[in-house]
């Protein structure tokens, strides 16, 4: 099984969103970082789901990826930050 690792910058920006969301609306903080969570355990297990790589310029995936012998998550991204 594939193992994931999320750098620094990606979960960096996954706490920067969190606290961000969080300073008005805690549960939906909470119910963002889960839903990024079971994404990124989904991609573990389905790593060809989505686009890995560099993201359309147009619309930036929530999650940035790399995959080879383990996920590794680059950047972690919410629509309203895009």
């Amino acid at each position: 099984m594939m193992e994931l690792f999320w750098t620094p910058e990606a979960t960096q920006d996954r706490d920067e969103i969190y606290n961000y969301i969080e300073a008005d609306n805690p549960a939906a903080a909470l119910a963002l970082d889960e839903l990024f969570a079971e994404k990124a355990g989904r991609l573990v297990d389905h790593p060809g789901l989505g686009q890995a790589g560099a993201p359309a310029a147009h619309a930036p995936p929530p999650l940035l990826w790399r995959a080879g012998t383990e996920l590794t998550l680059e950047a972690c991204r919410h629509g309203a930050g895009a």
